[in-house]
């Protein structure tokens, strides 16, 4: 199973705080560990040689339905999915009015990081200000 994949870029739902963003982090990153799961599961059955047929491609078919079921409800809460191994996220958020990405990868407790969006996590730098107008609520 190919761990490319194509996401569609979200409906903009909503702009993240970094306060919201962490809050939400803990079920996100139980999202990515089953989609990860998901992952190994369907590589698994597409090399294992004694799944064959009809059976193995009516399990391949299931496994890739949950994971675009996880998938979707990410785009669906605002949320873009960068990558899932390892996994990164990226919120999107108004930083003293400008559009930029919260950003989040695997091993990290919380969201500390936010970059332009034409940067990339290479452009990745720290969240430091909080305080008023640094961080706009826009929902």
């Amino acid at each position: 199973m190919s761990t490319e994949f194509t996401v569609s870029s979200p409906q903009r739902v909503r702009y993240w705080t970094p306060e919201e963003a962490n809050e939400a982090l803990p079920d996100l990153v139980a999202q990515v560990t089953r989609a990860q799961a998901l992952l190994q599961h369907g590589r698994g059955l597409m090399t294992s040689p004694g799944r064959g047929g009809d059976l193995a491609r009516g399990e391949v078919e299931r496994v890739q339905s949950q994971l675009r079921e996880i998938l979707d409800g990410f785009a669906e809460q605002g949320v873009d999915v960068k990558g899932l191994e390892p996994a990164l996220l990226d919120f999107p958020a108004l930083r003293y009015g400008l559009e930029v990405y919260l950003c989040w990868k695997e091993g990290e407790d919380i969201v500390t990081w936010w970059h332009p969006i034409p940067t990339g996590i290479a452009g990745r730098q720290p969240v430091d200000e909080t305080g008023d107008g640094a961080w706009e609520w826009c929902n």
